[in-house]
C-alpha cells in the first residue's frame, strides 16, 4: 500500500475492524455460491439452455476478476471506508436488481453488478485485516477472516436450495442484503478513511480495465454461442480471433504501462508461473465442479434444490478443514506432496462422478463430492505459498494480486468449457433432443455430465504438469 493508505501498527487487534471485513468479504463471497441450486430451475423458468443459464456464474466471475485488479487503486485513491461502502453500494443494487429482474438478460447484468463488487470487497478485507492486527499477530487474524470467508460459501447452497424450496429464486438474490447493511453501519465508524499522503495515489490504467473486461466479455460470448450457431459462424470466428488479439494488446500494454492492473515483472520468476498456473487450475476445479455439481443431482437424480445443497454442505465444510492442515503439511514436509495427493483425489473425485449414472446412492456422492473439495483445499495453499515464497518481499503484494486474478479467471473459462462440452456432449443444443422421450433425455443428460466430469478431472491432470516450474531451484 503507498503512504496515502498505511496505517500505524495497532497496540491491540481491531476487532471491530475485522468484523466488518469478515461480514462484507462472507456477504459478497456468498453470492458467488447461492445461486447454482438454482441455475436448474431458472433454465426452465426463462426457456434458456446451458450455454445461457451459465452466464449466471461466468458474468459474475469474469466481472470479479477484472474488478480485483481496481481494488488497490480504489483505496488509494479513496480511502479504505469509501471503497467498502462504494463496492457495498453497488452490490446492494446488483441483489435488489437480481431480485426485481424480469428476465435473463436483467438477471445476467444484476449478477455482473454483483462480481464486481465482489471483485473490489474481497482483496479490501484482507487489507483491512492485515492493518486490524499488531505484527506477529496477523496469522491469528487470516486464519479467523479465512474460516468465515471458506464457511460462507459452503453454507451458501443450502440456503440457497431452502430459499428456493420455501420461497422463489429471487429471493436468493436478497440474503445476503442484511450482512452488507450490517457491514455499511458499522464501516461508517469502524474502518479508516483517506490519509493525506505528500506522494499523488497512482493513476488508474483505464485502457488496460477497459482491455481486460472486452477481452474476457468477447472470448466467453464466442465460446458461448459456437454450439449454438456453429464454430464456423464469422461471428463466432471474428469473436475468438478478437478475444485472442485483445488478450496480447493487454499484456502488450501492461508491460509498457507505468502503474498497470497486472504487473507482469512477476511471472519473470519461473517458479511463480508454475503456482500461478496451478492456481488457474485450482480456480477451474472448484467454479466447474461447483456448477456441475448442484445441476447433475437436480436434472439427473431429480433432486430438490435444498437437497442438492445439502450434499454439497460437507464438501464446502471438508474444504475449509484442510486448509490448516493443508498450510502446515507444505511447511513441515514438502508443497509438492499436498498439491500432488490434493489433485489426484480431485480427479479420483471427478472419475467417480463420471461413472456416477443416474442411479448412485446419495451417500457415497457426498463422500465423493468431499474428496474433490479436499483435494482442492490441499492444493490451494500449498500452490500459494510456493509461488511466493522465492519472490522479494516488495513484489508481494502484486504477486497475490495476479495469482487471485488467475484463480478467478481459471473459473470463469472453465465454467464456460464445461458448459460447452455438457451440452456437446448431450445433445440438448439439437433438434433431436426435444423428440426423446423423458427417460433418454434423463440418459441423455447423464451422458453429458458423465463426460463433463471427465473431461474436469483430465483439466486438472493437465495443470499439475506446471509442478515442474514450481519445482525448480531459485536462480
Amino acid at each position: 500500500m503507498t503512504t496515502a493508505t498505511a496505517q500505524p501498527a495497532p497496540i491491540r487487534p481491531d476487532w471491530k475492524a475485522t468484523t466488518v471485513a469478515i461480514v462484507g468479504t462472507a456477504a459478497v463471497v456468498m453470492a458467488a455460491t447461492i445461486l447454482n441450486v438454482a441455475l436448474a430451475p431458472l433454465m426452465g423458468v426463462f426457456a434458456v439452455d446451458q450455454p445461457t443459464i451459465q452466464w449466471l456464474v461466468t458474468g459474475f466471475l469474469a466481472a470479479m476478476t477484472t474488478a480485483m485488479l481496481v481494488s488497490a487503486w480504489s483505496v488509494e485513491r479513496f480511502g479504505i471506508r469509501a471503497t467498502y461502502l462504494g463496492a457495498m453500494a453497488v452490490f446492494v443494487v446488483g441483489s435488489v436488481m437480481g431480485a426485481l429482474a424480469p428476465g435473463i438478460g436483467w438477471l445476467i447484468a444484476a449478477r455482473v453488478l454483483q462480481g464486481a463488487a465482489a471483485g473490489v470487497i474481497q482483496p479490501l478485507g484482507m487489507i483491512v485485516v492485515f492493518h486490524a492486527f499488531p505484527p506477529g499477530q496477523q496469522g491469528r487474524g487470516f486464519g479467523l477472516y479465512g474460516l468465515g470467508v471458506i464457511l460462507s460459501p459452503a453454507a451458501a447452497p443450502v440456503l440457497g436450495g431452502v430459499l428456493m424450496d420455501l420461497v422463489s429464486w429471487r429471493a436468493t438474490f436478497l440474503a445476503a442484503l442484511p450482512f452488507c447493511l450490517m457491514g455499511m453501519v458499522l464501516a461508517r465508524t469502524h474502518l479508516p478513511g483517506r490519509r493525506p499522503s505528500e506522494t499523488p495515489p497512482r493513476p488508474l490504467d483505464g485502457v488496460g480495465l477497459v482491455l481486460l473486461a472486452a477481452t474476457l466479455a468477447v472470448l466467453l460470448w464466442a465460446l458461448s454461442r459456437g454450439l449454438q450457431i456453429g464454430w464456423t459462424a464469422p461471428a463466432v470466428q471474428g469473436g475468438l480471433a478478437a478475444g485472442t488479439i485483445g488478450l496480447a494488446t493487454f499484456l502488450g500494454w501492461e508491460a509498457r504501462c507505468a502503474a498497470p492492473l497486472l504487473n507482469l515483472r512477476v511471472f519473470r520468476s519461473g517458479v511463480f508461473v508454475g503456482g500461478f498456473l496451478l492456481t488457474v487450475g485450482v480456480g477451474g476445479g472448484l467454479y466447474a465442479s461447483t456448477y456441475l455439481i448442484p445441476l447433475y443431482l437436480q436434472q439427473v437424480l431429480g433432486m430438490t434444490p435444498s437437497a442438492a445443497g445439502l450434499v454439497m454442505l460437507p464438501a464446502g465444510l471438508g474444504m475449509a478443514a484442510a486448509f490448516p492442515f493443508a498450510g502446515r503439511l507444505a511447511d513441515r514436509v514438502s508443497r509438492v506432496a499436498p498439491i500432488v495427493g490434493g489433485g489426484l483425489l480431485f480427479v479420483v473425485s471427478c472419475g467417480l462422478l463420471a461413472v456416477a449414472g443416474t442411479e448412485p446412492a446419495v451417500g457415497w456422492l457426498v463422500v465423493w463430492t468431499l474428496l474433490g473439495r479436499v483435494g482442492l483445499g490441499f492444493m490451494m495453499p500449498s500452490a500459494t505459498a510456493g509461488a511466493l515464497v522465492q519472490l522479494d518481499r516488495k513484489d508481494v503484494p502484486q504477486a497475490s494480486g495476479a495469482m487471485n486474478f488467475g484463480r478467478q479467471l481459471g473459473g470463469s473459462l472453465c465454467v464456460s468449457l464445461v458448459s460447452i462440452v455438457f451440452t456437446a456432449a448431450a445433445g440438448t443444443h439439437g433438434d433431436g433432443f426435444a423428440l426423446l422421450d423423458a427417460a433418454g433425455q434423463r440418459m441423455a443428460l447423464a451422458h453429458g455430465y458423465q463426460v463433463a466430469f471427465a473431461v474436469l478431472g483430465v483439466g486438472l491432470l493437465l495443470a499439475l504438469t506446471a509442478l515442474r516450474l514450481l519445482r525448480r531451484p531459485a536462480a
